[in-house]
Formats: C-alpha cells, structure tokens, sequence
C-alpha cells in the first residue's frame, strides 16, 4: 500500500514529514529542485469569417504549425497540439504555471509538482475559442 510514497514521505505528524523540503522542520522555501516532464494539450476551435479571399491560414503553438486553407464564407477549424516541454529547476510540493502564445494570446498550464513526483509525465490542458473575421487587408503584409 505505502510503495508508492517518495522516500521522505511518511504518515507521522506534519514536524516528521520533510514532505520535499532539504531539511527537516524547514519551511523557509528551501525544497528541492528538479526538472519535471510535461506535455502540453491544447484544443483549438475556431471559426474563421472570410469575405473575398482564400488561401492558407497558420496555426503556430510552441515549434509547431499548422497550415489550414480556408475559403470564402464560414470556416470551421478544429485541431489539437501537443507540446512536451521539460521544466527546470521546480521545487517540490508546489504548483507551477507555464503560459504560451497562441494566436495572439497566452493561454495557462496549470501543475503541481507533489513530493510523490518520480519523474512522470504531467499533463495539462487548455482550450482556445476564438472566432475571427478576415478580410482582405489582414493578408497585406
């Protein structure tokens, strides 16, 4: 029942426990640092308005893109990006929170990193809707 409790973890009262702190009974902030897995999920749905053009539209999250072709009328594009990261230098026993852009604004990845963390895989989701209107001078760069 107990094997899947770190080392330091224990049942005892809270003054035992050193729950990822580098000394016991510390509470000053002094825990351990280390470098946590993560995989970002991030479902995108979105409705394009386009009045007299057509032609390709990018998706950018992170390194990756996608390349849509949308035409006149209403578009309705649904994809989802998956993005593995490492964090580094995450205390133990705390939450995290990584933003990332995507079409022009930050979405939020919420983790928390528990003492029982052994190097897992963590994953975190994020929902973007977004309803846009193009006409013919966005294209005009």
């Amino acid at each position: 029942m107990s094997e899947w409790l770190p080392e330091n973890w224990s049942y005892d009262p809270w003054e035992l426990n050193t729950n990822g702190f580098l000394y016991q009974g510390d509470r000053s902030g002094d825990r351990q640092d280390i470098n946590v897995y993560v995989q970002l999920h991030l479902d995108v749905d979105m409705v394009l308005e386009v009045e007299m053009m057509r032609g390709p539209y990018k998706l950018k999250f992170g390194d990756q893109v996608k390349e849509v072709n949308y035409s006149i009328g209403t578009n309705y594009i649904f994809h989802k990006f998956i993005v593995n990261k490492t964090l580094y230098d995450v205390p133990i026993n705390s939450p995290y929170k990584l933003g990332m852009i995507f079409d022009e604004k930050v979405y939020y990845f919420n983790f928390y990193v528990s003492p029982a963390y052994r190097g897992e895989v963590l994953h975190a989701y994020a929902k973007a809707n977004i309803h846009k209107s193009l006409n013919l001078m966005d294209t005009k760069e």
